[in-house]
């Protein structure tokens, strides 16, 4: 017959095992992969003289660091240079996020292609300075 004692002792143990054991799957899951991209083409327009003009943009290097199912917020930040952005699980297991200044990104993890959206600039009331709007197509590989 077991005692009071050895049924808490044997309590204890099953439970340091299954924290041992949430933890190490927590780990595995938790694992960063890295996708280094590169702009293959970028446009916008660019507020010049009081109206916007049609212009190409320069192509740009950025990683992505996808950390479980989402990117990490610092890796976003990078890409979008923007801060507070939320990203959601879409269709087919693309990612879709969004910052507070306009900027948009979505990504196929499966094809490792994707583009970002900058909005910003259309919604200033100025006319001397905006910000210039733009889009861009990506390709990532990954690490």
């Amino acid at each position: 017959m077991a005692t009071s004692s050895s049924r808490v002792i044997r309590t204890a143990v099953f439970a340091g095992c299954a924290t041992l054991l949430a933890s190490l799957a927590f780990a595995v899951r938790a694992e960063d992969t890295t996708y280094a991209c590169k702009v293959d083409i970028a446009g916008g327009l660019k507020w010049e003289s009081g109206k916007w003009k049609v212009r190409r943009l320069f192509e740009d290097k950025f990683e992505l660091v996808m950390r479980g199912e989402m990117f990490t917020p610092e890796s976003l930040e990078k890409a979008l240079t923007g801060s507070a952005t939320t990203c959601t699980a879409g269709v087919r297991g693309r990612i879709s996020c969004a910052d507070t200044r306009g900027a948009y990104l979505l990504f196929d993890p499966h094809t490792s292609r994707g583009g970002i959206a900058r909005l910003n600039g259309t919604t200033v009331e100025s006319q001397d300075r905006r910000e210039t709007v733009s889009v861009e197509a990506f390709s990532c590989q990954r690490g």
